[in-house]
């Protein structure tokens, strides 16, 4: 019955007929029936709540149903969610974003500023959210736009040694101003900002210093090297360590040899001090995959000495020689059941946003 009661009295009076009936006695049966409906409503609404509150000993699940410990797995993958994407790779302009659901890092600022703005905020990452620009080396490809991103937001710290620090200020014509936003880091000591547990390494390149970071959140690794002519003992510690792995496969070395660069140009490339040919990255990969490497992730692709296809087929083919299966990191059915996922990183446009989960 519902709360409000519908009132009927038999031989109710019309308006022409109530001088003729007792006032009082009509309405006295007025308000006792308006009482009763009043009480019949309340224990109706009383009844419907206690039926709410009744709780289940032990509920029964359905294939759609989860379980509060499914529930709090979940909660808890969720939590520790970590996101990466590559914003530019080449020597057209080199940057990355590293972050959670609560901040998150920006690695070089070789692309443009307003892009990196703009390529974030389409992922649904706001400014607010980056604490901090970590510098690999000072050349122009991964250094130009740095001064831009801290002026526009002025929240960003500056990472990086004091070596790359001077190397900027002495070879680009950046703002002395940024020196107000850098904190120091050293090679090898470890620093943390906000959830993150960062270490910077050397790698054997033609900067005024040159590293790599391994960053780690909740146990996994990521880990970043996009310069280097050699892989070094202290850089194969880190890199073997990842979980997803951002390494240089810079060019294809026929290609390199029968190229249109001056014969200075290539013999700098291929030193130590240089950059990684598709053949030593594939052989690199092939010594140190493990099951707990899950992404690699191949970077700075010369333009003119290489392709995605190249680098990509050399590095497959040295991981399948040892049985790995490989995939596109493109979510496919098939990608599921990959032992690990490899993709070339575009050189001028940004990637879709990864999502790791533990």
């Amino acid at each position: 019955m519902s709360a409000k009661k519908r009132i009927v009295f038999d031989n109710q009076p019309s308006l022409f007929d109530w001088d003729n009936i007792e006032r009082a006695d009509y309405f006295s049966k007025l308000a006792a029936a308006e009482r009763e409906a009043e009480e019949e409503g309340r224990e109706e609404r009383e009844t419907r709540g206690e039926e709410r509150r009744k709780v289940v000993p032990n509920p029964v699940y359905t294939d759609l149903d989860i379980t509060p410990e499914e529930m709090a797995a979940s909660a808890a993958a969720n939590a520790e969610r970590l996101y990466y994407i590559s914003l530019g790779s080449g020597s057209s302009g080199n940057s990355c974003y590293i972050g959670t659901d609560r901040e998150g890092i920006v690695v070089d600022a070789g692309v443009r500023a307003d892009k990196i703005e703009e390529m974030l905020e389409v992922n649904g990452v706001p400014m607010s959210r980056v604490k901090a620009l970590l510098l690999t080396h000072d050349h122009s490809d991964h250094v130009r736009y740095s001064y831009n991103l801290l002026r526009n937001n002025r929240h960003i710290s500056l990472y990086c040694t004091p070596r790359v620090l001077n190397g900027l200020l002495r070879r680009h014509s950046i703002s002395r101003r940024i020196k107000e936003y850098h904190t120091p880091v050293f090679k090898e000591i470890p620093f943390s900002i906000g959830e993150f547990d960062i270490t910077a390494f050397e790698v054997p390149h033609d900067g005024s210093d040159n590293m790599g970071f391994s960053i780690e959140f909740h146990g996994r690794r990521f880990v970043l090297a996009t310069d280097l002519g050699a892989v070094t003992e202290r850089a194969r510690h880190y890199m073997s360590r990842a979980n997803y792995l951002v390494i240089e496969a810079n060019y294809d070395s026929d290609m390199l040899s029968t190229g249109p660069y001056p014969e200075y140009l290539k013999a700098r490339i291929r030193t130590a001090n240089g950059h990684l040919d598709n053949s030593d990255t594939a052989r690199f990969l092939q010594e140190i995959i493990n099951p707990e490497l899950r992404y690699i992730f191949l970077c700075h692709l010369s333009k003119d000495n290489n392709t995605p296809a190249k680098a990509l087929k050399a590095v497959r083919d040295a991981l399948e020689s040892k049985g790995v299966t490989v995939g596109t990191a493109s979510e496919t059915i098939a990608d599921r059941k990959a032992d690990v996922q490899l993709m070339a990183l575009p050189r001028f446009d940004a990637t879709r946003c990864f999502v790791f989960r533990r």
